[in-house]
């Protein structure tokens, strides 16, 4: 009220730094995401559960930061990777299992194409999924339902979901798991 005998303009702009001032300390990327075009929260990124792959909107926010740090070349970042107790312990394992997969996979190419080509990478089709997970889930160490003292193929869900449930994932398969995700964004940040 500009009519109040105790209005000060001083006050105001006081005010409003200290407002601006306890935004920044609090959460300095909303702040930053106000420099981008479209105002985006860049303060975190998704990732798929027990994964270190950059989606599509991770990468849009990550291109978005990019070009801000270049142009601000004063600015500085700390990258610190998070997980979900619950839904990464459950994405490793299944991770896990497709990771099985792709080693059979590559065991299964020829010399000349595995040359230049991690086991990680291997794609499995759809057509291939099924009889890729029936050779890990029959070679995996663990309880398995028997018929005639031979391992009985379940329905391909099934499979995944018991051998997800047998696989250990440890602390440190966790810690990686934070590493790998910490890195995927320097790198992609770096090369951007």
């Amino acid at each position: 009220n500009l009519d109040d005998p105790s209005f000060k303009i001083g006050k105001v702009i006081l005010d409003i730094l200290v407002n601006l001032l306890e935004k920044a300390a609090t959460s300095p990327f909303a702040l930053v995401g106000a420099l981008i075009p479209g105002g985006a929260d860049i303060s975190t990124l998704a990732f798929t559960c027990g994964t270190a792959e950059l989606n599509d909107e991770a990468t849009k926010k990550l291109d978005a930061l990019a070009g801000l740090l270049a142009e601000k070349t004063d600015l500085s970042l700390e990258i610190q990777a998070a997980a979900d107790a619950e839904a990464d312990l459950e994405g490793l394992r299944q991770e896990m299992v497709m990771r099985r997969m792709r080693a059979l996979k590559f065991d299964d190419l020829s010399k000349k194409e595995r040359e230049g080509l991690a086991p990680e990478k291997v794609v499995i089709t759809s057509g291939e999924y099924e009889d890729y997970l029936w050779q890990a889930y029959k070679a995996e160490n663990m309880p398995k339902q028997t018929v005639l003292g031979l391992t009985k193929k379940l329905p391909a869900e099934e499979m995944k979901k018991i051998m997800a449930e047998h696989m250990q994932v440890d602390d440190e398969d966790m810690k990686d798991l934070l590493q790998q995700r910490g890195l995927a964004v320097k790198q992609y940040l770096t090369e951007t």
